[in-house]
């Protein structure tokens, strides 16, 4: 996750450590901190459940990113969609 970009509350995506898919699990009995991937504290599909529960994980940044942060988008040629066409050209 970019730390410039801001998380919904409610969503599971605030959860999401920078730098990757994990998260920090607590242990119930000793309080122990430790980073785990987020696919074993959250669940497999936790990124579609968080799209049903929280309508807008990812707010936005609140200002312009400096330049020196910035992240190019990938290109998408050769992306297709869900239906199988090729939707970028």
């Amino acid at each position: 996750r970019l730390p410039y970009i801001h998380m919904a509350p409610t969503s599971l995506s605030r959860l999401i450590l920078p730098g990757g898919h994990s998260v920090l699990r607590t242990n119930a009995r000793t309080g122990e901190k430790r980073r785990v991937f987020a696919e074993r504290a959250l669940g497999y599909f936790w990124m579609l459940k968080d799209i049903r529960d929280s309508p807008k994980p990812i707010l936005a940044n609140g200002e312009l990113v400096e330049a020196g942060e910035a992240r190019k988008m990938p290109p998408l040629l050769g992306c297709r969609t869900l239906g199988g066409d090729g939707g970028a050209a």
